[in-house]
């Protein structure tokens, strides 16, 4: 199945002259990435570890429980909302402190109330996140990202985070919250949020920054437009200035240069000859693009574009009665009144070499095609 579409300059040539050293854009419906930069590189973070540490509090926490500050969480390095030793503070302002003023201190405060101690409440947010989102490649060592060398993620898996964040009705409200009037005994003011673009952009609708000299600047953005949610990552820009241009960037290409394709419902039949139950579906490719439709191998319908890159792949269900058969094994060959050796070696025309000889190709041959 192919379609053609007039041809322009390759998505990958306008993403490899961002600034930042990774980044990914990401259809925030269906989580098909349509633009990345090194997605899958180990970064680090910094503060836009405070979406993982929002997310899991919410759906594990309970914003009315209160807590009581102590004095570890006040000696917190950074960015801070100047929490007292002794104050009691409800989890609520707490995660509205992490995530609106990147308080390191917030963060602290929370992980200690719900596991006792920083690094412990990143493990448990490490694993959380991998059960529900299934990324792989990210390791959470305190919910604030400061800099530890073994606290790190990849665009692509902050992309999925945050997708999974914006699911939840609470995160994605909070994420869009602007300002927010900060009282306590330390501190009295309204703290703004630090994301830049939730002011100048009217698509934007949340996110994260974040800064330490390990990590250069760091930016998640959510936006929508006409219906459409894109999740803009970049990682290890320069200056803040830098991932901004970035992000606006990217945003602009997945909101015009993208556009909706249909799958119709059908049937398929892919290249062994087994025929495909396909649903209706719906995802993105460039204006520009050729792309072909194939089902490969397993049952995964998969989009690819004129240069082979996956633009999409679903995993659709092969029609009754069309499962592959098996393969002949080892026990239809003792039926027949023969040994296994006896099988193998009239199967490769050979009678002179010993068991001995012939036992590591045998054991090969019996993994590879008489596993039952």
């Amino acid at each position: 199945m192919l379609f053609y579409f007039p041809s322009q300059a390759a998505a990958e040539d306008r993403i490899n002259q961002l600034n930042s050293e990774t980044a990914v854009l990401m259809d925030g419906e269906t989580g098909q990435i349509l633009f990345e930069k090194e997605a899958d590189k180990r970064m680090y973070p910094a503060s836009i570890t405070k979406i993982a540490s929002a997310i899991m509090t919410l759906e594990t926490g309970n914003l009315e429980d209160e807590t009581t500050i102590s004095r570890e969480t006040t000696e917190v390095e950074g960015t801070s909302v100047y929490l007292v030793e002794g104050e009691t503070l409800s989890i609520d302002q707490l995660v509205k402190g992490m995530l609106i003023n990147s308080g390191n201190d917030a963060g602290s405060a929370i992980a200690e109330h719900y596991s006792g101690s920083d690094e412990k409440f990143a493990g448990e947010m490490t694993a959380y996140l991998k059960d529900k989102t299934g990324i792989e490649d990210t390791s959470f060592k305190n919910p604030h990202g400061l800099h530890d060398p073994e606290h790190y993620t990849t665009a692509s898996d902050m992309a999925e985070i945050t997708r999974y964040a914006m699911e939840n009705e609470e995160f994605r409200e909070l994420s869009a919250t602007e300002k927010f009037d900060w009282n306590s005994k330390g501190w009295e003011t309204t703290i703004v949020n630090h994301h830049r673009l939730l002011f100048s952009n009217e698509n934007v609708t949340g996110g994260k920054n974040g800064f330490v000299k390990a990590a250069g600047n760091t930016l998640v953005t959510t936006a929508e437009k006409d219906g459409r949610e894109l999740i803009a990552v970049v990682l290890k820009a320069e200056n803040s200035a830098s991932a901004d241009a970035d992000t606006t960037a990217l945003l602009n290409e997945g909101f015009t240069a993208y556009e909706e394709r249909e799958i119709e419902e059908g049937v398929m039949e892919s290249e062994d000859g087994i025929e495909y139950d396909i649903p209706n579906l719906v995802y993105l490719a460039g204006k520009d693009a050729l792309v072909e439709v194939t089902v490969e191998e397993g049952g995964y319908l998969t989009v690819t574009d004129e240069e082979n890159n996956e633009l999409f792949v679903q995993k659709v269900e092969a029609l009754p009665g069309q499962e592959q058969p098996e393969e002949e094994n080892t026990v239809a060959a003792e039926a027949a009144g023969e040994t296994f050796v006896d099988f193998f070696l009239e199967r490769r025309g050979e009678t002179s070499p010993t068991f001995a000889e012939v036992i590591p190709e045998m054991l090969q041959y019996q993994f590879n095609y008489f596993t039952p």
